[in-house]
């Protein structure tokens, strides 16, 4: 059965960070307990199922919460480099965990590369960082957000988010989203972007039928997904965001 390609998708180990950052675009500090961690098993498995349809990942982008206080990245990372599938491996990263020495190696033999998050936070660690992962030869760049210039936009903070109704100004909105092709599986399901795998949770509302696509135990698993990738429309969680193209804020503030 043929298979397409995928330029970029993301995919999170779970819900858990470092960092408690009150403006985080995707609800991290709010996002519920079980949700902190995914095991890699299922991970794993729902990549495999993934793999039936796409038959290339140009860009594979690993995000938490903060990956480098997974347990099983070691382990993901090793799985994910010997897949014929994906060509590029990125971790995002916030910079506070100096990486060991073993998932560093790890990185340099699959030709991970790391992306690190320009946080004021993060500085004091950044030397170590930066030195180690060369130590072990491994490709790193600085990230300074869709902004380009280092400050967050403000999607929309938990305390004050409303719900836009007006359907033709959601869709302009996600039209115009930088993060709109952030394909994102997490937990057994794909999302629109990091933001949509938490907002319900979070914010309480219903999820629509099309939101997101199931992974695990569905057996129209293809013919969803195709359709979701090939035919983008906003989701529920769009109602709930400023989008990116509002006032900047300062990144990275804290609870």
């Amino acid at each position: 059965m043929e298979k397409f390609a995928l330029g970029f998708m993301v995919l999170h180990v779970g819900q858990m960070c470092n960092l408690r950052c009150k403006d985080c675009c995707n609800f991290v500090p709010y996002a519920p307990p079980e949700s902190r961690r995914y095991p890699v098993e299922k991970i794993i498995s729902d990549l495999e199922t993934v793999f039936t349809v796409v038959g290339r990942i140009d860009n594979l982008q690993i995000q938490g919460g903060e990956p480098f206080i997974y347990s099983d990245l070691a382990k993901l990372v090793g799985y994910l480099g010997a897949c014929r599938e994906i060509v590029n491996i990125y971790i995002a990263t916030n910079g506070m965990k100096v990486p060991d020495d073993e998932i560093l190696h790890i990185c340099s033999i699959n030709n991970v590369s790391i992306r690190i998050s320009n946080y004021p936070q993060n500085r004091k660690n950044l030397e170590s960082f930066v030195s180690k992962a060369r130590s072990h030869r491994v490709s790193l760049n600085m990230y300074d957000f869709s902004s380009g210039d280092s400050f967050w936009k403000d999607l929309g903070n938990i305390n004050e988010i409303t719900r836009t109704v007006d359907n033709q100004v959601v869709s302009e909105r996600f039209k115009n989203c930088d993060f709109r092709g952030c394909l994102t599986l997490a937990d057994g399901e794909f999302h629109r972007c990091g933001r949509g795998v938490n907002a319900s949770k979070v914010l309480g509302f219903t999820p629509a039928p099309g939101d997101c696509v199931k992974v695990r135990d569905n057996p129209c698993f293809r013919n969803d997904f195709i359709t979701y990738v090939a035919y983008p429309q906003f989701e529920t969680a769009c109602r709930y965001c400023n989008g990116t193209h509002g006032k900047s804020i300062p990144a990275a503030e804290q609870l």
